[in-house]
């Protein structure tokens, strides 16, 4: 073999080597669906099973290598871990009853029977409850007595049972109330009158509530329920409503006012006589003229009647006056004969001796109470023959009203007074 054949050998023998040390191309990409792979000239597949093992196995978003396997990998385990916490639980339902808990861990919930379950758009059930005859069955709470509930005042109560909207009639002190008047809870045990009830008030109530059962049975029971005796006791059938109509036709029968309990009006006649439109004003009576057009008109009753004036007299001798004789004095004037609007005009005092030393104090009552203003007293001054007041804090009198008079303040030298109280009334 000569010397260039051996250098060939080598050659070749190098290049071998080198080749070996270089990393293996094997054309990949990153690319959808898995990444393109190479091109011609590339045979066989790399083995799963020689593909290296990540022991980190992370569930992340970011990851440092990004656009890699692993980097896939872990967006996968990601989002496997956010779909797990999601449904984690998913099979432990709660089924209560009125708040309180029939069984846990459910995972099937079959209705039977009276219920009507429809699917009317993915994802959505609904289910009804109705007989077979396809309308809901009422029954009746009759009597349910609220008044317990009724504090000092009250607005709000509620029911023992959950009551059909629409369905309740409350009573209040036996009236049946307009809907109106009463606002309903949302979850129908209770509601709200628009009006207060106050302490001394009763509330009751009647109300439909909705049960099942099988075609036209309703088979159940309770105490408050209407009955069928009760029905027949208290309402009327069609015939009996029949015959109530005709025992209240006009046929053999006449109506006065009172049969009306809501009946509002206004009088256009008294005994058959036409009231005029006219306004009244305060205190006008209604006079008859034919003259006037043969109508009631209302008239002022100024000229109409008569003013009359009277007096209570009191006398007093120089005994009654002294400053040791203060006090009320016994004696009483009783008021008998007193007409329309009788009221006290003055009260007049008069000595036929004056005071010398100090002034004459006296007050005036009626029925034990003064009718003078703050001090109380009328006070005739020293050297005064004469004292007239008029202006007082009680001026009402009625028949058998007694008047008094008392001492505040007396004197040694005066004697011989008369105190005059007048009121007037109309005849």
């Amino acid at each position: 073999m000569g010397r260039y054949e051996i250098n060939n050998f080598n050659y070749f023998d190098t290049l071998v080597r080198y080749m070996r040390a270089q990393p293996v191309n094997l054309g990949g990409i990153n690319a959808p669906s898995g990444g393109q792979g190479g091109g011609p000239g590339y045979i066989g597949y790399l083995p799963q099973t020689r593909v290296a093992y990540d022991e980190t196995e992370a569930e992340s978003l970011t990851t440092a290598v990004s656009g890699s396997l692993l980097d896939n990998l872990n967006h996968i385990r990601y989002r496997v871990n956010v779909v797990e916490d999601a449904f984690s639980g998913i099979n432990n339902f709660v089924i209560k009853e009125d708040g309180v808990i029939i069984a846990s861990g459910i995972t099937v919930i079959d209705f039977i029977n009276d219920f009507t379950v429809t699917n009317p758009a993915a994802g959505q059930v609904t289910v009804s409850l109705v007989e077979d005859t396809g309308v809901v069955a009422l029954s009746g709470v009759h009597g349910e007595d609220l008044t317990s509930q009724i504090g000092a005042s009250q607005t709000h109560f509620d029911t023992d049972m959950e009551f059909a909207h629409g369905f309740l009639r409350v009573y209040y002190n036996g009236l049946r109330q307009d809907p109106s008047f009463i606002d309903e809870d949302g979850d129908a045990l209770g509601f709200t009158t628009l009006f207060v009830v106050y302490s001394g008030d009763a509330v009751v109530v009647d109300y439909d509530i909705i049960t099942s059962g099988t075609g036209s049975s309703i088979s159940h029971g309770h105490s408050q329920y209407v009955t069928l005796t009760y029905l027949e006791a208290n309402y009327l059938t069609s015939t009996d409503v029949t015959d109530l109509l005709v025992s209240k036709s006009d046929v053999g029968h006449t109506h006065v006012e009172a049969d009306i309990t809501d009946l509002s009006h206004d009088a256009d006649f008294i005994k058959g006589i036409p009231v005029s439109g006219i306004s009244p004003n305060s205190g006008d009576v209604l006079s008859y003229s034919v003259a006037g057009g043969g109508v009631w008109t209302p008239i002022a009753v100024s000229g109409i009647l008569n003013t009359v004036h009277q007096q209570a007299v009191f006398y007093a001798i120089g005994s009654d006056l002294r400053a040791t004789a203060t006090g009320v004095k016994p004696m009483r004037i009783y008021v008998h004969d007193v007409g329309l609007e009788c009221s006290i005009e003055e009260i007049f005092i008069a000595a036929d001796t004056k005071a010398t030393g100090q002034a004459i104090r006296i007050d005036i009552l009626k029925n034990g109470t003064s009718i003078l203003n703050s001090p109380n007293y009328i006070e005739l001054a020293v050297d005064t023959y004469t004292v007239s007041e008029t202006s007082f804090n009680d001026t009402i009198l009625t028949k058998d009203d007694y008047l008094q008079w008392e001492l505040i303040q007396g004197d040694a030298g005066v004697s011989d007074v008369s105190i005059h109280i007048r009121f007037q009334w109309e005849l």
